[in-house]
């Protein structure tokens, strides 16, 4: 014989009442609400310090170069090098990078990738999550550099470079949440 269940009142259960339903559902939506909140702070933050380990990658391979060229007694022209693009300058390009395009671009390509902008001669990052962002350029979600290039003589164009520099052109920050 089957075993009924019944409540203290000795009704027969058969399952949970609508009220029970409607608060498990509302618990569920708050703790899913409070999760993806935190998945969207956490995929920031996994953008951001992916940004910098790919910029001071390009710095690290940027200077040998330089030092490639210091070695070997090889003179460089200054405006030469800050129109090239640098990613010609390094050993291994980031994996996003997404190569070379003019600013009028820029806004409709998508984020989280590395630019160089041919007709301003910036090496740019979109980011796709900019909540963390602060920046001086018109558009939040473009962070621009620029190779800024100390010479061996200062007031000359051509000639010994002692250090190549990814310097932002317009100044930004961009802090965990």
């Amino acid at each position: 014989m089957a075993k009924v269940n019944t409540r203290p009142g000795g009704r027969c259960q058969r399952g949970a009442s609508l009220l029970e339903v409607v608060v498990l559902t509302f618990i569920i939506a708050l703790l899913m609400t409070v999760a993806y909140k935190r998945f969207e702070q956490m995929a920031e933050d996994v953008e951001r310090v992916s940004f910098q380990g790919a910029r001071l990658k390009m710095q690290a391979q940027i200077t040998l170069k330089v030092a490639e060229w210091y070695a070997a007694g090889e003179s460089q022209s200054r405006t030469a090098l800050r129109m090239q693009n640098p990613a010609g300058l390094i050993y291994e390009t980031p994996d996003n990078y997404a190569g070379e395009v003019v600013e009028a671009e820029l806004k409709t390509l998508p984020g989280q990738r590395w630019y160089f902008v041919t007709d301003r001669h910036w090496l740019v990052y979109k980011a796709l999550r900019t909540e963390g962002i602060s920046n001086q350029f018109s558009e939040t979600d473009i962070l621009v550099l620029q190779l800024d290039l100390q010479m061996q003589q200062p007031e000359r164009d051509h000639g010994m470079v002692l250090e190549a520099r990814l310097q932002p052109v317009f100044r930004f920050d961009w802090q965990p949440d």
